[in-house]
């Protein structure tokens, strides 16, 4: 069983799901289908925490020297 506190370690980056209206608006920006995204399946601990179902997308904000990385992922 996962731990709240590995959930909120500051090496687990950031996760939160993408608005189901604002998808289609990013997938027009990015220029991508939803599957030519990676993949993250539905049991994941943080797509659990999100209340995450298949076909959902998942943003994933990293935190580098450099700044912020932002990160998508395609639940399965």
């Amino acid at each position: 069983m996962t731990s709240k506190v590995q959930l909120e370690s500051f090496l687990v980056p950031a996760h939160k799901l993408v608005p189901k209206n604002k998808v289609d608006v990013l997938l027009e920006t990015l220029k991508l289908r939803k599957d030519n995204f990676p993949k993250m399946k539905d049991t994941d601990p943080q797509a659990k925490t999100l209340g995450a179902e298949k076909g959902d997308l998942v943003e994933i904000t990293r935190k580098e020297e450099t700044g912020e990385s932002t990160y998508y992922r395609l639940v399965v």
